[in-house]
């Protein structure tokens, strides 16, 4: 068999069973699915289907009615409705569309990685960095969902693709001119790097519509920089291209990215964040890159708090030694290694866990989500170690700082953890990493005949680091398909449960919940058409939760949810005709609140009751007296209103967070909206108005296209004039 069908298969092996392995719960146990039921279920499903179901009826998907008194969907930092990993949901119910769209970006995101990282590596040690990188826990952990799972599967496409740019631009361009003149003048070769233009645009254009843009954001340094750290600035004809297929790109995605960070300065996100202070002293944050977290602290639902933050040792080592094995044979890979690989693992260690919480813009994210990125560099450090000759590449110093390396290993993990009460318990793998990597350690500095058995060991300990945090993030060590993982779950968990409560609700009146939004019960409602009141989104207004949160309506935890004391007459004016809690109310009954439905064989128990006013989600006010309009329609981001007779002038009052966005026509005649004291919209109405049309206006089809048609012909344009004068193609 010829080389390059070896390593065909050898890529194809490692994806389909990288594939198989992250869908293997699937195959265990009866009814399991690959999805998550907390953010997949809760974000995602409800989203794409508010997202979709606004699309049928040939609309921008603008905003989802049915989530916490209407949030943006076009702008989110979740829901993508235009992104390719969201295609299948379309033709798929929501559980399986994920449960198939990780298996085959999974698949892809291996080929891919494979490749970049087999243009500096031999076919195996690209084989063991790839699986360093799709592994990572942080990567690894947040790959279960939808508007992280596309980042490394792009993030790669775009490097493998500036690295044949790179190669094409060294090329003699001769060869161009050769193959322009062997055709006629009918026949039109597009040249490699054209080809490669289109595929860079396509890439950045699929990256920002697909995944979260902050960690787009994060990205873009590494995405930037590694084609002049690797060919320098000076006439850099891939640099040109990148930067061209990347700014068309952010044309063409202008509207998706200006409505996010319009979304995001008015959500509750803006200055808060469960993700700073994960760690509160250095004392544990030094412990925390040393010895796996989940030994040693708490592990819960939100285990990327300590799994996705732990660096295996031997990983740090061996990429450190790996480093040092290129000083003498390719300092231009080296300087890659350190300005897009150890330099931005620190900076993101540190913005994480020691400064960020002081900066307005880091303490709202995750900044060790850099380590996504500059992982793929630390792993080209390992792999340039198992590919190194070492005899040859160690000089004295270097060999040095081996040995120091090794002896600090070996003291540090079996003599001073006696010392440490977190860690005296170290799992049995945990020691044998430890001790492989400091016998690999050991025959780096021996001479050549212990080359092979090094480097397996190597290999081995590398592939050994990565089952532990593999498993805690899979649950794999649970029993179970769902317990205390995120990444599996049953398909009763992607609706509203118990579902016998759902259905005693009418469509289109509005539900709150006591509880953590965590459960989703608002969200879920969306599959019954009965709107939501909790938050539970990212771009969760700031603005409302304040006016709730002085109302004594809501309390706080990731985002807020309704509570007791129950206020009526301030529920009512929300337009919340059900509230469900999890034990029977006395406060509720004395109100004539209705006790409608109850679920007692849940081992929580939950309780459905209803307002005795049945307000519905529209009212008139007149001097403080209500009356509930029960003629409406939710259209496609917006509602209808028909007026019954009045004999006075008075206030409609909508039961949708005000936003400057809606728009508001009063018997076909624009009319200005004002906000209430509940942050709700209120609309003047007299006399004779008989019809109100409410909807949502940000952007329409045509601007959106209309970019998008922009960029292509600015892309065109460059197609044309990089072909035929700076390459020399005429």
């Amino acid at each position: 068999m010829k080389p390059k069908s070896k390593e065909l298969l050898l890529i194809l092996f490692l994806a389909l069973s990288v594939s198989i392995l992250i869908s293997i719960k699937v195959f265990i146990y009866d009814g399991c699915y690959a999805f998550d039921s907390n953010d997949d279920a809760n974000h995602t499903f409800v989203n794409l289907k508010a997202a979709q179901d606004i699309m049928k009826n040939g609309s921008v998907p603008e905003i989802n009615l049915y989530n916490n008194f209407g949030t943006p969907l076009l702008g989110d930092a979740l829901t993508f409705p235009f992104s390719i990993q969201s295609i299948t949901y379309w033709f798929l119910p929501n559980y399986l569309a994920m449960t198939i769209n990780r298996a085959i970006i999974a698949f892809l995101t291996m080929i891919f990685l494979f490749l970049f990282l087999r243009s500096f590596l031999s076919p195996i040690s690209s084989f063991v960095s790839t699986i360093i990188v799709f592994f990572a826990p942080g990567a690894f952990w947040n790959f279960a969902h939808h508007h992280y799972q596309m980042t490394l599967l792009c993030f790669s496409w775009i490097l493998f693709i500036q690295t044949r740019l790179l190669r094409s631009a060294r090329n003699d361009d001769n060869r161009h001119h050769e193959t322009m003149q062997r055709h006629s003048e009918r026949t039109y070769v597009i040249p490699s790097k054209a080809r490669d233009l289109l595929l860079l645009w396509l890439g950045y254009f699929i990256f920002i519509l697909s995944v979260s843009l902050q960690l787009v954001v994060f990205s873009l340094p590494f995405l930037i920089l590694y084609l002049p750290i690797m060919d320098g600035l000076k006439k850099n004809k891939a640099l040109t291209l990148n930067l061209t297929a990347l700014i068309l790109a952010i044309v063409a995605t202008w509207p998706h990215i200006s409505l996010f960070f319009h979304n995001i300065a008015d959500s509750t996100r803006a200055n808060w964040s469960p993700y700073s202070s994960v760690f509160t002293t250095l004392r544990d944050q030094i412990l925390s890159l040393l010895f796996p977290p989940t030994e040693w602290i708490h592990y819960g639902i939100n285990g990327h708090f300590t799994v996705a933050t732990y660096f295996s040792i031997a990983f740090i080592i061996f990429a450190i030694v790996g480093a040092i094995s290129l000083i003498s044979r390719n300092r231009k890979l080296l300087l890659l290694i350190i300005l897009l690989g150890f330099l931005p693992a620190i900076a993101g260690f540190l913005l994480q866990f020691r400064y960020g919480q002081y900066l307005p813009f880091f303490r709202s994210v995750d900044s060790s989500r850099v380590w996504w990125f500059s992982n793929i560099f630390l792993a080209l450090a390992v792999g340039s170690l198992i590919d190194s000759k070492w005899k040859s590449d160690f000089s004295i110093i270097p060999k040095a700082i081996i040995c120091f390396l090794t002896i600090t290993i070996i003291i540090f993990y079996f003599a001073i953890p006696f010392k440490i009460f977190e860690i005296i318990d170290l799992a049995l793998i945990h020691k044998l990493i430890i001790l492989f990597t400091s016998i690999s350690l050991i025959l780096v500095l021996l001479s050549r005949k212990q080359y092979t058995v090094g480097k397996l060991l190597i290999i081995t300990t590398i592939l050994l680091a990565q089952i532990p945090t593999l498993i805690h993030v899979m649950g794999l060590n649970m029993g179970s398909c769902s317990k205390w993982n995120h990444y599996f779950s049953y398909k009763e968990a992607a609706t509203f449960q118990p579902l016998h409560l759902l259905q005693e609700m009418e469509p289109h009146y509005r539900l709150a919940s006591e509880e953590y939004t965590v459960e989703g019960h608002d969200l879920k409602a969306i599959f019954a058409d009965v709107l939501g009141s909790d938050a539970r989104a990212i771009i969760s207004s700031q603005l409302l939760q304040n006016i709730l949160l002085d109302n004594k309506l809501i309390k706080i935890d990731a985002n807020y949810f309704f509570t007791q004391p129950w206020q009526s007459d301030k529920v009512s004016e929300l337009g919340i005709r059900y509230l469900l809690v999890k034990e029977k109310s006395k406060d509720l009954a004395s109100k004539k609140w209705n006790l409608i439905a109850e679920d007692k064989d849940n081992e929580r128990g939950y309780f459905l009751y209803e307002n005795p006013l049945k307000p519905t989600i529209a009212h008139i006010d007149q001097d403080g007296n209500r009356h509930f309009i029960k003629e409406l329609q939710l259209i496609p981001n917006g509602i209808d209103l028909e007026l019954p007779d009045i004999s006075k002038e008075g206030n409609l009052i909508v039961s949708l967070s005000f936003s400057k966005s809606y728009r508001v026509y009063v018997d076909e005649k624009e009319t200005p909206a004002s906000m209430n004291y509940l942050g709700m919209m209120q609309i003047p109405i007299k006399p004779g108005n008989k019809n109100v049309h409410i909807t949502f206006n940000r952007t329409s089809w045509f601007k959106l296209f209309s970019y998008i048609f922009i960029s292509i012909v600015l892309l065109i344009s460059s197609l044309y004039f990089f072909t035929s004068r700076i390459f020399g193609y005429k």
